[in-house]
Order: C-alpha cells, then sequence, then structure tokens
C-alpha cells in the first residue's frame, strides 16, 4: 500500500513538474527566443522579414519581457526609419548634383537627431 502511494506521488510530482517546466519555456524561453531570432535578422539588415512575421507585435505575459519587445520594436522602428531618410537625402543629393558635403552631413545630423527624438 504505501509502495502505491509512493509512486503515485512519484508521478504526479513529475507531471507537475514537467507542467510547470512547459509554462515556464512558453512564458520565458520562447519570447526570448523570438527576440533573438529578430536581432538575427537586423544584423542582416532584413527588416522585411521582422514584418512579415509580426515578430515586433508579439507580446509576452511576463513585463520584464514585455518591456524589452516593446524598447526593441520601437529601436528596430527608429532605425528602418533613419536608414529609409539617410537614403532618401542620399539620392536627393546625387539629383541635385552631389552638394557640398558639409552640407549633406548636416542633413543627416539633423534625421539622426529626429530619429533619436523619436525614440526617447
Amino acid at each position: 500500500m504505501a509502495r502505491k502511494k509512493s509512486l503515485g506521488i512519484a508521478i504526479g510530482l513529475s507531471i507537475g513538474i514537467s507542467l510547470l517546466m512547459a509554462l515556464l519555456f512558453a512564458m520565458i524561453v520562447a519570447p526570448l527566443r523570438s527576440l533573438a531570432q529578430a536581432m538575427q535578422m537586423l544584423t542582416q539588415m532584413d527588416f522585411a522579414s521582422l514584418h512579415k512575421g509580426d515578430i515586433l507585435s508579439q507580446k509576452s505575459a511576463i513585463s520584464e519581457i514585455r518591456n524589452v519587445q516593446g524598447v526593441f520594436s520601437t529601436m528596430v522602428k527608429a532605425f528602418a526609419g533613419g536608414i529609409k531618410q539617410n537614403r532618401d537625402l542620399q539620392q536627393n543629393s546625387a539629383r541635385q548634383g552631389g552638394g557640398s558635403s558639409q552640407a549633406s552631413a548636416a542633413k543627416v545630423a539633423k534625421v539622426t537627431a529626429e530619429v533619436h527624438d523619436k525614440t526617447v
């Protein structure tokens, strides 16, 4: 009788621990893995995949991870906007005959400051 009871307790504990581990994986590991994959895409300048996969809109149930996801999303959007504005400035400068390098540098600095202000 005691043997059956201890076997039942052991099985119950094993199932409970397995469920706890699955819950921890779903709430902590999966969102962090998704964020790491997004960072990896970003190192390859793959902004399109970030938007297609809805990686930037995923929100964790854990507030600290959710905060990191929100800040990362804001950073990516600002970074992508800055790159687009820089590209547009370079194309406009090329169309207008190049212009002075000081004027181009001033435009880039202005755009960089605007992007920084949007993220802060």
